[in-house]
């Protein structure tokens, strides 16, 4: 009888041990927080890895489409820059191909000319200064050093905006090519965070 009582208390106290043991593991886990099985926290890493990878492809194939397009554009102005003369003379010879073709289809009469030339300039579409259109008017003479002056002017004018719009579209592109790059980075910098967590978490 004495035995059996004792084997009775030791099997409370050992009741009692696991009570207890099992209400301090809970009440050291923070309130408001859910015990993730190893399994699960290991498959939602390996899906954020997937998807971080997913993304970092994408990015880098804008990246690469953005950096294609900024070396032709680059390589476009150093051409310009170097080759700015033989621009020059392309630009010029349309001109004076423009420049025929009015004259031809005007049978070479004067005021033919300026009545195109005015409803050129009044028209909605019409794009340039009053400059331009004077040096159209002079461009348009029948011949004469005041005519080849008007047309190298003309074709200057249409160099120098030639030259401004591409650095204009060039600074564009270096920003849009900086933001590829950095979210591109960033991504990779996420994504062997998130290998790194995955790795230990299988281990």
């Amino acid at each position: 009888m004495k035995i059996a009582r004792t084997i009775g208390l030791g099997l409370g106290v050992v009741v009692l041990l696991a009570v207890g043991a099992a209400s301090l593991s809970r009440a050291q886990q923070p309130k408001g927080t859910t015990v993730v099985a190893p399994s699960q926290a290991r498959g939602e890493l390996r899906e954020r890895v997937l998807k971080l990878k997913t993304d970092v492809d994408l990015l880098q194939l804008e990246f690469d489409a953005a950096r294609a397009t900024l070396l032709e554009a680059l390589k476009k102005s150093g051409e310009r820059d170097l080759g700015g003369d033989a621009e020059l003379a392309e630009i010029r010879a349309g001109l004076e191909s423009f420049r025929m073709m009015v004259l031809r289809d005007s049978g070479a009469d004067a005021e033919k000319v300026n009545k195109f030339i005015k409803a050129v300039e009044s028209s909605d579409s019409a794009r340039g200064t009053e400059e331009e259109f004077e040096l159209i008017k002079d461009s348009m003479k029948f011949g004469g050093v005041e005519s080849e002056a008007a047309t190298d002017k003309m074709a200057q004018l249409e160099l120098k905006k030639r030259t401004e719009a591409s650095r204009v579209a060039i600074d564009r592109q270096k920003k849009e090519f900086a933001r590829i790059a950095r979210t591109l980075n960033e991504k990779k910098l996420d994504l062997a965070e998130a290998e790194k967590q995955y790795q230990l978490e299988a281990r």
